[in-house]
């Protein structure tokens, strides 16, 4: 199984230092969903690390993926820090399928 790190040039470069197999380098919205095409299409996929800024750059597109088995999506923060704004992707599922808002802390 393979891990794909999704990217700016020094996220990429630090994942492959630290032994993810492959990298992508994506900058534009559709650099982006290529990227993660191309690592949902391929079975050997099992994770897909994607840094926070270059992941709201294709929304619509990871909210298809989280509801898939595979690959697994796991965003990280960019070196710019983490984004606040964004909502967490797993909470907003449990809220549309339960109904009900989960909390932590």
């Amino acid at each position: 199984m393979k891990i794909v790190a999704i990217g700016d040039e020094d996220a990429v470069a630090g994942f492959k230092l630290a032994g993810v197999s492959e990298g992508k380098v994506a900058k534009t919205p559709e650099e982006v969903e290529a990227a993660l095409k191309e690592a949902a299409r391929d079975e050997e996929v099992a994770v897909v690390i994607i840094t926070e800024d270059v992941a709201s750059k294709a929304p619509s597109l990871l909210q298809e993926l989280y509801l898939r088995p595979r690959p697994a999506i796991v965003e990280v923060p960019s070196k710019s820090g983490a984004v606040e704004e964004r909502e967490d992707p797993i909470r907003e599922l449990l809220r549309r399928a339960i109904g009900v808002e989960v909390s932590v802390g």
